[in-house]
């Protein structure tokens, strides 16, 4: 993005000016420098996307915005991925644990107060001849605004707080 004009309603981007209705920037997605500076990966760390265990220290788990994976970098994918990275540390220490399904994300965009959009990924892995882990991606998305969606945001945010926070 390299301009925006609230009075004309456009946007000046790296493929030309663009006219929008409602406009929503998100800048790029960038790790602390410190992962680069200690070998981890550039720019996120570099992980396997089974386990989140870092390529290049197996002492090193990542996930959410740190982690190199083709997973959406979302609060609910990110929560998603705890669960993996735990159950991995946990079998690391010796405890048998079922491991989690891949990481998930389910998103509700608000469009204001009342109404919200649906979007939902869903991740598998599997292997390739070599063994190496092939992550195949589906969802579905509904563009269109709902109350129900809306509601559904705030239980999962209840959901979520109460999940961290132990409330």
């Amino acid at each position: 993005m390299r301009s925006v004009d609230p009075l004309t309603a456009t946007a000046e981007t790296e493929i030309g000016r663009l006219s929008y209705d409602v406009l929503s920037v998100i800048p790029p997605n960038r790790a602390m420098p410190f992962i680069g500076a200690a070998g981890l990966g550039a720019p996120f760390v570099e992980v396997d996307p089974k386990t989140l265990r870092s390529s290049h220290d197996e002492r090193i788990y990542a996930i959410g915005d740190n982690a190199d994976t083709p997973y959406a970098k979302t609060g609910y994918t990110a929560m998603n991925s705890a669960l993996v990275a735990a159950a991995s540390i946990a079998s690391d220490i010796g405890v048998r644990v079922e491991g989690p399904a891949p990481p998930e994300n389910l998103c509700f965009p608000m469009v204001d107060a009342d109404r919200a959009l649906r979007i939902e990924t869903h991740w598998t892995l599997g292997q390739d001849a070599t063994g190496a882990v092939q992550v195949r991606v589906s969802g579905s998305h509904d563009e269109t605004a709902r109350s129900s969606y809306a509601r559904l945001r705030r239980e999962w945010e209840v959901r979520a707080l109460s999940s961290l926070f132990g409330r």
